[in-house]
């Protein structure tokens, strides 16, 4: 019996060696969309649009917004949500899918290590100080033209 226990606790602890950390976080939040946290990169997916919400906290991902580094939205999102990142202060980068069409309001505001930004020729309306304090923001692509930059409402102040 003790050699037995003794095989039982020794296989135990080689499984435990072999275990990998599991840090992910995410679920749905609305209609049907759903988020993912894992290794700081925070991915939204799914289609449709994210809800405008009141507050930055109101979000479910919230919580975690001080390990968050990059910000991935996939393709089939086609409005980013009024508050959704804002003040998170360590996004360094956001990939915004070409099926953005909307930007909300206070979206990425003071999101202070964000650097550059790609935007497409799909994206017509950009919030209220959707990126207002996002002071290392050294340049913003847009990959359309200029007439159809023209066509957008765009707030930056």
């Amino acid at each position: 019996m003790k050699k037995i226990i003794t095989i039982a606790l020794t296989l135990v602890l080689m499984l435990s060696l072999f275990s990998l950390p599991v840090s992910a976080k995410g679920g749905e939040f609305f209609g049907g969309l759903s988020w993912t946290l894992e290794d700081n990169v925070l991915t939204i997916s799914g289609k449709g649009a994210m809800p405008d919400w009141s507050a930055a906290s109101k979000t479910p991902w919230y919580s975690s917004k001080g390990t968050i580094s990059t910000i991935k939205i996939e393709e089939g999102i086609s409005h980013i949500g009024k508050y959704a990142f804002y003040g998170f202060t360590n996004v360094a980068r956001i990939k915004i899918p070409s099926t953005v069409s909307s930007i909300g309001d206070y979206a990425f505001n003071d999101c202070k290590n964000l650097e550059n930004l790609l935007l497409y020729p799909y994206v017509m309306e950009i919030g209220k100080n959707a990126f207002k304090g996002c002071d290392n923001l050294s340049g913003i692509y847009y990959a359309g033209s200029y007439e159809n930059w023209t066509w957008t409402t765009a707030s930056f102040k």
